[in-house]
């Protein structure tokens, strides 16, 4: 489960999930969902966002605050819709005035949730 965790991860968190190719479903058997989502949020606690000029930082800023504010919507609604956010889904700010969101991952989303598709 360690590597598949690290592989999910990295899929979905890499260049701050605004990749064409980032993967945004996850289907888990239901005997290790538990385990697999703390491992893919302890990966995810490594990627966390920072400068983007910094060598040391994994994961920059989102696009622009459109975009900032277009992904806040979907966490939101997503949480209206009854998913449940395991981790992240929140601003975080560790450069003054960027427009930052830590790896978020969800669970329990229904299949008509309109944040599984975003």
């Amino acid at each position: 489960l360690d590597a598949a965790a690290s592989a999910i991860a990295w899929g979905v968190f890499y260049n701050s999930g605004q990749t064409c190719h980032a993967g945004t479903r996850l289907v888990v058997e239901k005997s290790v969902e538990d385990e697999l989502l703390e491992k893919i949020t302890k990966v995810g606690e490594t990627i966390q966002p920072g400068d983007p000029y910094d060598p040391k930082t994994a994961m920059g800023t989102i696009v622009d605050k459109t975009q900032f504010d277009r992904v806040i919507n979907y966490i939101d609604i997503g949480k209206q819709e009854g998913a449940k956010v395991f981790s992240g889904g929140n601003r975080v700010e560790p450069v003054k005035g960027g427009v930052f969101i830590p790896p978020t991952v969800f669970r329990d989303v229904s299949f008509s949730c309109c944040a599984k598709c975003r």
